[in-house]
């Protein structure tokens, strides 16, 4: 069974646990998530941990979107089938990926407009770029 806990309490879905989650939370997830993860800006420095085997599966849209400063996730698949991206950083939000997976097969992996950080990450299966930055609307960086 997947579950995401914020700290003594469990919940079911990535959206009851986000929702209860404070700025400056763990949220630790173990097993598979169908749906997205969505980090509002009244959310910074939330840390995301997986468990080994954890993921978070999109049919459509991103599987992380992430607005909020300071915002850490580690140790998860993220899967992404439809959509712009796999994980979407809007302008004004920072995010740091750290030893996770990123798999999008009809987008990007990563888009950035504000600020994102991998380490120690993959970035594979892209049905377009691995990461996608873009500094301003006309300029924008494919890696």
């Amino acid at each position: 069974m997947a579950t995401a806990t914020v700290g003594g309490t469990a919940y079911g879905s990535l959206v009851e646990a986000v929702e209860h989650a404070k700025p400056g939370d763990t949220i630790s997830i173990s097993g598979a998530h169908t749906g997205q993860m969505v980090i509002a800006r009244t959310l910074p420095g939330l840390v995301v941990v997986g468990a080994s085997g954890a993921s978070i599966s999109a049919g459509k849209g991103p599987a992380v979107l992430c607005s909020a400063t300071g915002v850490q996730i580690s140790g998860l698949l993220l899967a992404a089938k439809e959509g712009e991206a796999c994980v979407s950083v809007p302008g004004g939000g920072s995010l740091t990926l750290v030893s996770c997976e990123v798999r999008c097969s009809a987008a990007n992996g990563v888009q950035v407009q504000g600020e994102c950080t991998l380490e120690s990450c993959k970035v594979l299966e892209c049905g377009a770029y691995g990461t996608y930055e873009c500094i301003a609307y006309d300029i924008c960086i494919y890696i």
